[in-house]
């Protein structure tokens, strides 16, 4: 079905990754970054594109399970 198989799910940003984009992160490479939050303050993934992160920030991304994919796709 349609979303089977999709997580909500939170990143939090390392002082290593410090001044990269969300993208940039290895970690979001095939997940889809929906927003951040950066203290009380909400980023929609609109916003993202020049939005360099700081540590402790929170992405929220959408993660499917690569595993159920391969499932799905041999039956």
């Amino acid at each position: 079905a349609f979303g089977e198989g999709l997580t909500v799910a939170e990143y939090v940003v390392r002082p290593d990754e410090e001044g990269r984009l969300a993208r940039e992160l290895p970690e979001m490479k095939n997940d889809l970054v929906l927003g951040m939050m950066r203290g009380k303050q909400k980023y929609p993934f609109y916003r993202l594109s020049s939005e360099r992160l700081q540590p402790g920030d929170v992405v929220v991304y959408l993660s499917g399970d690569p595993e159920l994919e391969r499932d799905e796709a041999s039956q």
